[in-house]
């Protein structure tokens, strides 16, 4: 195509429709000064219009200015079934001169709420299309106005606690979805010096989200950990206080500042009288609002060696939410009657207000098994657990060992999975759960109910088994109850959460917050979120293990076990501590046992170096 010299142009320059006249041409590439004096070199092909009438390019853009204008009066409308081209369009419409074919293609460009333009087409949007703009503007005005809130938020201005939510969540999908680019751009330039995932976690803690002694399996998670101050302005459901039903009193580790569950145990007549209470969470959140959203997010606690990640911020559930000693707090509570040989007459579950009176540690109550209360407690809890139809045998081992950062230094603490004082509560919470379950199938109440699924041959010692979440309950195996969920742990669990809220409904006689199509379309999110976090948790035990054993047991012999041999190391387990290490080795088979002295960590693959003795 050849262009007569002093030809107007349009074309667009950084998606700028921009207006110059043609200055010369040399095998194709034309020279194209713009009205502002700038210059361009273009082939025709960058030419969306062309006019080779004779004008002076300064008179041109005034006219065109002037045919803009007067188009835009005319309220042109144009069919919104059928495309045609600016010709056709300009031909229809009477616009033959150059000039005006320019004002054309300049309005229907303008006035995009108006016209489509398509593969060098144009149309009129239909009603439906132009409400569907009109969203489309609307968010993204929303969305440049959140992006200069981020850029203030860089520069040390807090975000409202709304876009601060909205960041934490984008800050997740980032990391874990590579969603947000617009957001990942803002932070990489605030902090040009490092790679994406240093300036997302620079920007992390300067947020106070994220705490920087966290091991790096956390940093890069895309779990979300500190709450800074997304919540603080959202504060708990004031309870009216009545006098509490009975005394109650905790049960769980020394380390423990979320109590979500209490026990009490008093006569009545001839009978005992076991209450299980659990905090009534739902009843003291805002049912829209942002701590509910926050733990809906986040689906459950996490808890590593130098950190504790809450479902709810530290000051709700260490303390609002938490059953804590010498305060009356609202509970969902289940109540259930036994004769004297602790077999079970009666259940009923009720929202009352219980005063704890005690939060005990497990090693305090299993050295007072000869006290009362706990000496009934352990006699029913042997009865209820010899006649639950349990199918399962107990596969866990005797002794758990974990860490815990205290004052800097790790330490290895030790679980007694047979402490009866754990038992105890185990099996209380059991009850609890099986009960409720009973309870919410019995009146057709919308729950989320644990069941398992089996593999192969049922009557094996150990046949495969996952569990799942469901709306529709069936068998649980393990526990031997036609109907199993989760609700005696709220504070930490968001399950447990949605199950209590419907619950506590149906208790008041009042529609359930949470129908049954609601909880199946969150199954999948939910299932998502534990999968992730019980990886992250994995991931971050071994972390500390490798740092644990790095700081106290280097080029010291220790004994192993082969367990698995795979491309040039080993998984062996430590029999010290029942763990099992990647060790950089691979002249041993499996059942091997050997002595082996550690050297050193390579942190890049997260090996063991060691010295085989």
């Amino acid at each position: 195509m050849n262009i007569p010299l002093k030809s107007m142009v349009a074309f667009y320059h950084q998606n700028q429709l921009l207006i110059g006249q043609i200055e010369a041409e040399n095998s194709g590439l034309y020279t194209i000064k713009s009205l502002s004096g700038e210059s361009f070199e273009l082939r025709s092909g960058r030419f969306v219009i062309y006019t080779d009438d004779p004008e002076d390019l300064a008179s041109f853009s005034q006219k065109l200015q002037t045919q803009v204008e007067k188009l835009a009066a005319e309220e042109l409308e144009l069919s919104q079934s059928e495309s045609l081209s600016l010709q056709r369009l300009a031909d229809n419409l009477g616009k033959t001169s150059g000039i005006e074919r320019f004002a054309l293609y300049i309005h229907l460009k303008n006035h995009p709420e108006l016209y489509l333009h398509r593969k060098d087409r144009f149309r009129s949007l239909t009603a439906v299309e132009r409400q569907n703009y009109q969203s489309a503007c609307a968010a993204q005005s929303a969305r440049t106005a959140y992006l200069n809130e981020i850029s203030a938020a860089l520069q040390g201005i807090e975000l409202k606690p709304e876009s601060q939510l909205q960041l934490f969540i984008e800050l997740s999908e980032l990391m874990l979805e590579n969603r947000h680019k617009d957001l990942q751009q803002l932070i990489t330039k605030a902090y040009p010096q490092k790679d994406n995932n240093m300036a997302l976690k620079s920007f992390r803690i300067a947020l106070a989200e994220l705490d920087n002694a966290c091991d790096p399996v956390i940093a890069e998670s895309g779990v979300p950990c500190g709450f800074a101050g997304l919540c603080s302005a959202e504060e708990l459901r004031s309870v009216v206080k009545s006098d509490p039903a009975c005394e109650a009193f905790c049960i769980d580790s020394e380390d423990t500042k979320d109590y979500d569950d209490a026990l009490s145990l008093r006569r009545q007549g001839e009978n005992w009288l076991l209450g299980i209470h659990v905090s009534a969470v739902a009843a003291a959140l805002e049912p829209k609002g942002l701590l509910i959203a926050e733990a809906r997010r986040r689906v459950s606690s996490l808890y590593t060696a130098n950190l504790v990640i809450p479902m709810f911020p530290a000051r709700h559930s260490e303390r609002g939410l938490s059953l804590v000693s010498g305060e009356t707090k609202p509970v969902l509570s289940l109540y259930v009657v036994l004769d004297n040989r602790f077999r079970i007459l009666g259940k009923s579950f009720c929202r009352d207000q219980v005063l704890i009176a005690a939060n005990h540690s497990y090693k305090e109550v299993d050295r007072k098994l000869d006290q009362e209360p706990f000496n009934t407690l352990n006699k029913i809890t042997k009865s209820l657990a010899a006649n639950r139809d349990s199918q399962a045998e107990n596969r866990r081992e005797r002794f758990y060992r974990y860490l815990k950062q205290k004052e800097g230094k790790l330490e290895v603490c030790t679980i007694d999975n047979d402490s009866p004082a754990r038992i105890l509560v185990e099996e209380l919470m059991i009850l609890y759960n099986s009960s409720l379950a009973d309870f919410a199938l019995r009146n057709a109440i919308p729950v989320l109910y644990r069941n398992v699924q089996q593999w192969g041959d049922p009557n094996e010692a150990f046949p495969a088994t996952q569990a799942y979440l469901s709306t529709r309950a069936s068998f649980h195996p393990g526990i031997g109850t036609h109907a199993y969920l989760h609700a005696s742990s709220p504070v930490r669990r968001y399950v447990d959460l949605l199950n209590q809220a419907n619950i506590l409904a149906a208790l008041a006689n009042e529609p359930v917050p949470h129908p049954s199509e609601e909880l199946e379309a969150e199954i999948e999110r939910i299932e998502k979120r534990l999968h992730l976090l019980k990886e992250t948790g994995q991931q971050s035990e071994r972390y500390w293990w490798l740092k644990y054993l790095e700081q106290n047991w280097l080029h010291t012999p220790l004994d192993g076990c082969v367990q698995q041999v795979q491309k040039g190391r080993m998984r062996i387990e430590l029999p010290d501590w029942g763990i099992q290490v990647w060790v950089a080795a691979q002249q041993y088979r499996r059942d091997d046992h050997l002595k082996l002295m550690f050297t050193g960590v390579d942190w890049d693959n997260w090996l063991l170096q060691a010295d085989l003795l």
